[in-house]
């Protein structure tokens, strides 16, 4: 019998009885045996046969009994946390932390696409499609890595297919309703009715209206600097956090936005609240108690207006769609609109667009008045008048 190769593999019956499949491979720098048991010797040394084939197209043969979970807090800290945002990371941490304990506590290895598709299929049941969508997208992200460190052959995310489901194209407030909503809120004495002011005629997000600073409001030029967020970032305990403050991150969303009639005016009077309140803390809008306006704080004193107006209680990020919407009623550019809004994209401007039935309606009767019926040719009176026209 010829001398077998380095790194060949060998099977071999134990005293027990069991059959053995083993081979040496090289990892991390160190060679390691990696053997698997088989009730006979043909099954045996069809498992060698598999090893090799894994190991000579470089797969990896020999998996880390790790978790699901804990590979994944070890992404986070090691390949999200130093390289992206606070807030990303945050994002991230949340999502991943939907996915079942069952299947948290199952090895790496041994994670299977249908475990996967279940916890989707589960949540898209439960109504939250958005998330479960984000979950396979952040999941796939972070098991691809795995597969690069070959801790596991093959990502068991690309097996499944995403939800199905309606994505929210948000709603409206028509002009009437808006103007209703500011009104009340006027009447109310609302300490947030400027802050609504600049969220229904510039369509400002929410962090960026809380980032806005003394320093990004020209009243004499009449313009204001849309030039950072500002977000609440919970920490791991997901009960503590801080406020992080982070510049636009495109260029279209850092933007200069014109100071006109309803919205100088709004701007004005918040100055001048911040002013006499001896301008404590660096924010434009602030708590009662000098500090930043938390999300839901902001998102509950939004539908309390939405009352008090008596109008349709949509969300706060709907203020942005119907910016968005009534420019477009207004007759404003699609590329007008992607401005002020600060989108990157034009599509994403498209979303943001509802044209109302009058609209369309004042737009179909157009076209129906350029729709007329062709002249029909005159008769002629007599047979002369047929001979006359023929020669």
């Amino acid at each position: 019998m010829g001398k077998r190769a380095n790194n060949e593999g060998s099977v071999y019956q134990r005293s027990d009885g069991r059959w053995v499949a083993a081979v040496t491979l090289l990892q991390d720098g160190r060679m390691n045996r990696v053997t698997k048991y088989a009730a006979t010797q043909n099954a045996a040394v069809k498992v060698l046969r598999d090893l090799k084939k894994d190991q000579d197209a470089g797969r990896p043969i020999k998996f880390t009994r790790e978790t699901l979970r804990q590979w994944l807090d070890a992404w986070l800290s090691d390949f999200i946390e130093p390289q992206r945002s606070a807030r990303t990371y945050a994002g991230y941490a949340w999502i991943l932390s939907r996915i079942p304990e069952e299947i948290g506590a199952t090895e790496l290895s041994k994670v299977t696409p249908h475990q996967i598709q279940k916890a989707i299929n589960d949540l898209t049941a439960a109504g939250k499609g958005s998330t479960a969508d984000q979950l396979r997208r952040v999941l796939r992200a972070a098991l691809n890595r795995a597969v690069k460190l070959r801790k596991i052959a093959d990502n068991p995310v690309t097996a499944t297919d995403p939800p199905k489901y309606e994505k929210s194209e948000g709603q409206t407030l028509t002009g009437p309703q808006a103007a209703a909503l500011l009104n009340a809120a006027a009447k109310a004495d609302d300490p947030l009715r400027n802050l609504w002011a600049l969220a229904l005629y510039l369509g400002l997000r929410k962090s960026e209206i809380r980032g806005l600073k003394r320093e990004d409001v020209d009243l004499e030029k009449r313009r204001i600097f849309v030039q950072r967020s500002l977000h609440w970032i919970k920490g791991k305990d997901r009960k503590s956090g801080t406020w992080i403050e982070q510049p636009c991150k495109t260029v279209k969303s850092r933007r200069t936005l014109p100071l006109f009639g309803p919205v100088l005016t709004a701007i004005a009077a918040q100055v001048t609240v911040r002013e006499s309140q001896g301008w404590k803390g660096e924010y434009l809008f602030v708590s009662p108690i000098h500090q930043p306006l938390h999300s839901a704080t902001v998102t509950h004193a939004w539908a309390e207006a939405c009352k008090r107006a008596k109008v349709s209680i949509v969300r706060f990020h709907d203020a942005r769609h119907s910016c968005g919407s009534l420019l477009h009623s207004a007759g404003a550019s699609p590329f007008v609109i992607q401005e002020i809004l600060g989108h990157t994209h034009l599509a994403t401007t498209r979303r943001y667009t509802h044209t109302p039935q009058n609209v369309l309606q004042d737009a179909l009767e157009k076209m129906a008045a350029t729709v007329k019926k062709p002249k029909q040719p005159r008769k002629p009176k007599n047979r002369v008048a047929v001979t006359v026209a023929v020669n």
